[in-house]
């Protein structure tokens, strides 16, 4: 028996690799240089945009419109017209029929099939308009009903596709993004700089929010603190208080000019050490967690941030963060002495040259 590599026979995750797969079985026992090859990235790899796109589409398209039955009506017609007018029927006594048919066909197509595609569009472009306006309306509210209607609106749009959404003038405390639900806030905005305006309060204050295990690319907590010339930590327009990031990917975050604070001094030890009955080393075992554990911080931008019992240990690619200008790092926690001064270092340096650059 003919070894078969490990997964082969499982179905491809994306569409293309399907279709390969399908076609493969149609070709039976040809020879194996007659068969079309399955890349790795078309079985085990990411699903690519289009794929996704049209598989949450299609189901709430399908469910939504009466396309199913449209698209039996069109069969039943052409069908008919065939019959009517085809070769099947070589005297054709129907003839005065076929303008009637061809009407009711043609309207069968576009007025049930096409016309539904852009009405369902144009009821998911409103139906994503009304959820981010019930965002809009509960982000300022910090209470328990508001908590529970943003959650429900992040979840709807979440499944359209949709992860953008203005938080700005957001006041939220004591909410989890993950177990409500929701997996991805990528390009999602708290604060676009823009203050001052009379009717709208732009400031962003975040209490105990927890944004683990969530997509957090891109997004805008602050591009710049529009009040640093007064300095202080209350001062701040982003103020963020014990907010926790774990095993979230914040490549391209912003958290400039914000204010990053802890209530509580990080514990001195995140893993407990046993020994055995001689006193050596046996296991070791965590305890507990910091704020940003295991999070992805390559080209996360901490400008000007002020950091009060910051705790960056078991954090990825920390050296690749920008730190220009922070305040707090040298009460900060890092994994090695090491690496923090090399972050000290690198922000003194960044913050000397943005300076110079301003003053020429």
């Amino acid at each position: 028996m003919a070894l078969r590599a490990p997964g082969s026979g499982r179905r491809p995750r994306c569409w293309s690799g399907r279709v390969k797969q399908a076609a493969n079985k149609m070709l039976g026992r040809l020879p194996e240089k007659f068969r079309l090859k399955i890349s790795y990235q078309e079985r085990h790899g990411p699903v690519p945009a289009y794929q996704q796109k049209l598989e949450r589409f299609w189901p709430d398209y399908v469910r939504q419109t009466n396309l199913i039955p449209a698209l039996w009506m069109l069969i039943i017609c052409v069908f008919l017209m065939w019959v009517t007018f085809g070769p099947l029927n070589v005297e054709q006594p129907w003839q005065n029929l076929w303008i009637e048919f061809g009407g009711l066909t043609f309207d069968v197509f576009f007025i049930l099939v096409v016309f539904s595609l852009f009405e369902h569009r144009r009821q998911n472009r409103q139906d994503i308009e009304r959820q981010k306006e019930i965002i809009g309306d509960y982000k300022s509210w910090d209470s328990e009903e508001a908590r529970f209607r943003i959650a429900g609106a992040l979840r709807r749009l979440s499944k359209r596709g949709v992860h953008a959404i203005d938080f700005s003038g957001a006041r939220l405390s004591d909410f989890s993004f993950s177990k409500a639900g929701i997996e991805s806030l990528h390009g999602a905005n708290f604060f676009d700089g823009v203050w001052g305006e009379f009717f709208k309060d732009s400031r962003v204050k975040l209490q105990r929010v927890n944004f683990s295990f969530l997509d957090c690319r891109d997004i805008m907590f602050s591009p710049f603190d529009p009040l640093s010339g007064l300095g202080g930590e209350h001062l701040r327009h982003t103020h963020m208080t014990d907010c926790t990031f774990i095993q979230s990917k914040l490549q391209g975050a912003s958290f400039n000019g914000a204010a990053l604070t802890w209530t509580e001094a990080p514990p001195a030890d995140l893993y407990e050490v046993h020994y055995d009955e001689n006193g050596e080393y046996e296991s070791s075992s965590q305890i507990a967690y910091s704020p940003f554990d295991q999070a992805d911080l390559a080209g996360t931008s901490f400008a000007s941030v002020f950091f009060k019992n910051a705790d960056f240990r078991n954090a990825d690619g920390i050296l690749a963060a920008d730190f220009t200008g922070a305040q707090g790092l040298e009460e900060a926690h890092f994994d090695t002495d090491e690496i923090k001064r090399e972050v000290i270092k690198m922000s003194r340096a960044n913050s000397t040259t943005t300076d110079t650059g301003k003053a020429k």
